[in-house]
């Protein structure tokens, strides 16, 4: 466990909505990261390394969205 949350949303509810955020956070730095600053990209892999651990692990396909 990374021991925080991604977003105050995902701190108060961390059954559903800890997951979604820090899904999407993950997404955007692994295959968005040009769309958002090198500031936040430090601050999103810095705050879960574990979650970015655990969705890479999956080997999730993300066609059509990646190519």
């Amino acid at each position: 466990a990374d021991g925080g949350f991604i977003s105050t949303n995902g701190a108060e509810h961390p059954m559903r909505e800890d997951v979604a955020g820090s899904f999407l956070c993950y997404f955007a730095v692994k295959y968005r990261q040009s769309r958002i600053s090198g500031d936040l990209v430090s601050k999103i892999t810095k705050a879960m390394p574990a979650r970015m651990a655990y969705f890479e692990s999956q080997k999730l396909d993300f066609r059509p969205c990646v190519k």
